[in-house]
């Protein structure tokens, strides 16, 4: 959650200053935090703290879990943070592969645990959602990109 804060409240300040894009802008901060930022995180996280993480996640230890799990986080935030360069069709499909990603990892914890899921895992859940929201009403209020612009 304090990805998404960041998010908005750094769209909000640019968006201040710029007064224009807003749906773009919006979707690009939070694709970078949320995505970016936040899987590089993790990435970090599990690769250099793997048995705190498990401890934390009630997960076993000294397994090679975590270090693939990092990997995928730091492939999937490398993705997000290249979206602040590449868009369209490179920005649909590293959302789409992220919300695979964390709503697998919902599914995943609704069978073991039910309902009683930890704030991480409701953030997994809600923020590929309001990404999409977004990601539609640009779509919808935002005039088509010239062939050539990024």
């Amino acid at each position: 959650m304090i990805f998404l804060f960041l998010a908005v409240v750094c769209f909000f300040i640019h968006w201040m200053i710029r007064r224009r894009d807003g749906l773009n802008l919006l979707l690009i901060y939070l694709v970078f935090f949320c995505y970016g930022l936040y899987g590089i995180a993790d990435f970090i996280i599990d690769v250099f703290y793997p048995n705190v993480v498990a401890q934390i996640m009630r997960w076993p230890i000294d397994t090679p879990y975590q270090f693939e799990t990092g990997m995928a986080n730091l492939g999937f935030g490398v993705l997000g943070l290249l979206c602040c360069r590449f868009r369209n069709g490179f920005l649909l499909a590293t959302i789409i592969g992220n919300t695979i990603w964390f709503w697998g990892d919902v599914v995943g914890q609704l069978m073991k645990r039910g309902w009683k899921m930890d704030v991480f895992y409701w953030s997994d859940a809600l923020i590929p959602l309001l990404i999409w929201v977004v990601y539609f009403l640009r779509r919808k209020y935002t005039p088509p990109v010239q062939k050539g612009e990024q």
